[in-house]
């Protein structure tokens, strides 16, 4: 299905990299059980008093992710796939020292500057098949 048919907001669409934790047949954010769930073809927003979602920019940047970041052994179940997503517009939440919080990773909130090499901050992302 074209982009443009899927949601109307397409002129603030990007096309970028998610990448996704298989566990029991479904796709989920990195941090599984407490993780995202995301259906193919299906727009996915942040979790209430959350902050935005992470993308990739390129497929390399999101590949570097799961091979610098990731225990060998775990590597087995994660996947890179193509996605389109709206960019975050609103103010990042803080934390208690005033330091932009980047995203909830089910371990605790990562501040921006821990970030990956290439992330892009997400309001809303669809992964496409």
């Amino acid at each position: 299905m074209p982009i443009a048919k899927m949601r109307g907001k397409e002129a603030m669409q990007k096309r970028g990299w998610k990448v996704l934790y298989m566990a029991n047949g479904t796709r989920h954010s990195f941090r599984w059980p407490c993780g995202i769930y995301y259906p193919f073809g299906v727009w996915v927003t942040p979790r209430p008093n959350c902050g935005p979602l992470a993308v990739f920019a390129t497929r390399e940047d999101a590949q570097r992710f799961i091979l610098d970041e990731l225990d060998r052994d775990a590597v087995q179940f994660f996947e890179v796939v193509p996605c389109v997503w709206e960019p975050w517009n609103e103010r990042l939440p803080r934390n208690d020292k005033g330091i932009p919080i980047a995203f909830w990773d089910g371990q605790g909130r990562q501040l921006i500057n821990c970030l990956p090499r290439g992330t892009r901050l997400a309001s809303a992302v669809m992964c496409l098949e």
